[in-house]
């Protein structure tokens, strides 16, 4: 088994893969309803205008370009996804041969600072080792707004001990899962200048128990508030940092 420092690995499987080509076999109109489904997924269009430029950090097999697309947007816009796995990255350019998708290793975004109009992550944050310092790289990738998924707590610090905190992936990979507290995270965005206001959408559920989660006890438990959380954020650069 791998150590949680090399988590990473897990994304480079064919389990991987197989895991995300689960929406490549919907029909386009079960995929729509469920895609759909997602207030982040929603979000993104409600944004999106002609001339807009749009920057996927973790578009696994393309499954946004698939959403914009079907709903007559993608051609719009400029998409440009990348991803840690190349496994996933290849079986998006087979796909959508037509878009850009980039491998990338783990580390800094500073090569696409300042590039896109918006930044969407989705299930990204919540495995990264030190998800505040991965948000702000998203940020600065974004002049317009950024738009992620994670998962939040209204009670309780956030532990960021992955040790404690991890995700058994595939039978093999233990990936670190973090849980937010929700007002640690908004001290955190209010800090930003650049930040002109946060959206924040939740959907409840109890995380701990679910899908080989390694999690604190108080996570559990109902009493933690934990939730599926979208956060927008609409960002106006021209404020000093």
């Amino acid at each position: 088994m791998n150590k949680l420092n090399n988590y990473f690995f897990g994304w480079d499987t064919n389990e991987h893969l197989e895991h995300f080509n689960f929406w490549n076999s919907l029909s386009n109109y079960e995929f729509n309803f469920r895609w759909g489904s997602f207030r982040e997924n929603k979000k993104v269009l409600d944004l999106l205008k002609k001339g807009d430029s749009l920057f996927e950090v973790g578009c696994a097999t393309g499954t946004t370009v698939r959403w914009l697309k079907n709903k007559n947007i993608l051609h719009k816009i400029k998409y440009f996804g990348v991803d840690i796995s190349e496994t996933v990255i290849k079986q998006a350019n087979f796909l959508y041969p037509n878009e850009i998708f980039k491998k990338i290793d783990l580390g800094p975004l500073k090569e696409y600072y300042n590039k896109f109009d918006y930044v969407f992550s989705r299930d990204t944050l919540m495995h990264q080792e030190k998800p505040f310092l991965f948000f702000k790289e998203l940020i600065k990738c974004a002049n317009k707004g950024v738009i992620v998924r994670l998962r939040t707590r209204d009670f309780g610090d956030t532990d960021f001990n992955i040790e404690n905190n991890c995700q058994l992936h595939y039978d093999s990979y233990w990936m670190p899962y973090i849980v937010i507290n929700i007002n640690e995270i908004i001290d955190f965005l209010k800090n930003m200048k650049i930040v002109e206001s946060i959206e924040i959408n939740r959907s409840y559920e109890i995380l701990g128990g679910n899908a080989n989660r390694f999690l604190p006890k108080d996570l559990y438990f109902k009493s933690a508030g934990t939730s599926e959380t979208s956060i927008y954020l609409k960002i106006d650069k021209t404020k000093k940092k």
